[in-house]
């Protein structure tokens, strides 16, 4: 049941309208006309009579949706945030931010292992590589150059050459 609502007649005249005897439809209720993000705000200014019907009078809701408070934004540990729609404070429905959370990861994969933050390994006898925020960096061992040596041989399990 709805309760009184204030009209202006034809002329400007207040008149109050009693509404206590008009079974409002389900459907025009003012919280579900409202996007989950927002909230009715009811409006108390006096309805212009445009009809004599009523229920359209005593049932149209008198007030708008507004923006509620958006929920902090926050994504879990080792997570960063990228936001993929900027909320609208104006517009219920677009109040609040779109966001998703991706892992911020400072793992390194290479060569199909996973390696973690500082780790060093090697790809073969000559470069090294190491694990920095998330990226690999790799960097060939520097050989001397050996000006004055007779006889040069290379170790099996080494990178340079060395003078013999």
């Amino acid at each position: 049941m709805a309760g009184q609502v204030d009209v202006v007649g034809g002329g400007g005249v207040n008149n109050r309208t009693d509404c206590s005897n008009i079974v409002c439809d389900k459907t025009s209720t003012n919280s579900s006309q409202c996007p989950t993000d927002s909230h009715f705000v009811e409006d108390h200014s006096p309805l212009l009579r445009t009809s004599n019907d009523l229920s359209s009078l005593c049932c149209k809701p008198q007030g708008q949706c507004v923006c509620s408070t958006c929920p902090k934004t926050i994504c879990g540990e080792n997570s960063i945030m990228q936001i993929y729609r900027t909320g609208n404070r104006n517009t219920p429905g677009q109040c609040c931010d779109q966001f998703k959370c991706f892992k911020n990861s400072k793992q390194c994969h290479h060569d199909k292992k996973i390696y973690n933050e500082n780790e060093t390994w090697s790809i073969d006898q000559c470069t090294t590589c190491t694990c920095r925020a998330g990226h690999v960096d790799c960097a060939m061992i520097q050989c001397p150059i050996y000006t004055h040596c007779g006889y040069m041989y290379k170790p099996e399990d080494e990178c340079c050459p060395k003078c013999g």
